[in-house]
């Protein structure tokens, strides 16, 4: 890690430091979305201390600073929070955290974006992000409102599936028709696009000639189009 030493160095005055924290590689990587991706969370402690104490600048300002840099996205559009997420790295997100670097959006952005890689159960830095918003926001159904506006975005219908969806519970949420799952919903479209995600593993493959890749939410499906191929849709 020679940026790591070079940040280190005491005649490195704040602007050298983070001029280098911007560097991007052929991959559009900076020095935070590799230690995100392999979750070096001591780094990124020791990057966030030497900006801290090295600027005459107040904290406010220097934050400022920091968090321009961890949303510089890469060549696939992901920032160092979403690079953090997808690889599943709860201490190097809990530090973020605690610095007062991650707002709602940026998290509910992660978790969706996570989403087309891993399993939620398995995920322990989606689990991290969801408790935040919940804690923060006083929202107990976080998941199913981020696949709910994602749904309302896209302007996704009511399908004939959907509306077959008749059965509610007692406390006014409908049930999960599969067997054997637990989870019920405020909402049948949500509950629709959980059966097709969790249930059936359907996915939206992408449009363009010879590519293999598929996602989950048309919005990483646009956003991949855009960053991999070029494209840019219109709604």
């Amino acid at each position: 890690m020679t940026l790591i030493k070079e940040l280190k160095q005491s005649n490195n005055k704040y602007i050298a430091k983070i001029s280098m924290l911007k560097i991007q590689d052929e991959k559009g990587n900076t020095l935070m979305h590799i230690i995100a991706e392999k979750g070096y969370h001591n780094f990124l402690k020791l990057i966030l201390g030497y900006l801290y104490t090295c600027s005459s600048k107040n904290l406010e300002n220097i934050k400022h600073d920091i968090k321009k840099i961890l949303n510089i996205k890469n060549n696939e559009s992901y920032t160092v929070l979403h690079t953090a997420t997808i690889h599943n790295h709860k201490s190097f997100i809990k530090i973020l955290f605690d610095h007062g670097y991650i707002s709602k959006d940026n998290a509910e952005d992660a978790i969706l974006v996570a989403l087309e890689f891993t399993n939620y159960p398995a995920n322990n830095a989606v689990k991290l992000l969801q408790e935040y918003i919940e804690k923060q926001y006083n929202s107990n159904d976080i998941l199913e409102e981020i696949v709910q506006s994602t749904i309302v975005n896209q302007g996704n219908d009511l399908t004939e599936e959907d509306n077959n969806i008749n059965h509610v519970a007692n406390n006014g949420r409908t049930p999960c028709t599969v067997e054997g799952c637990k989870k019920d919903f405020v909402k049948r479209e949500s509950l629709s696009q959980h059966i097709k995600i969790v249930h059936k593993g359907e996915r939206t493959p992408c449009t363009v000639e010879g590519c293999k890749k598929n996602f989950y939410s048309r919005g990483n499906l646009y956003r991949h189009i855009k960053s991999v191929h070029n494209v840019i849709y219109f709604n």
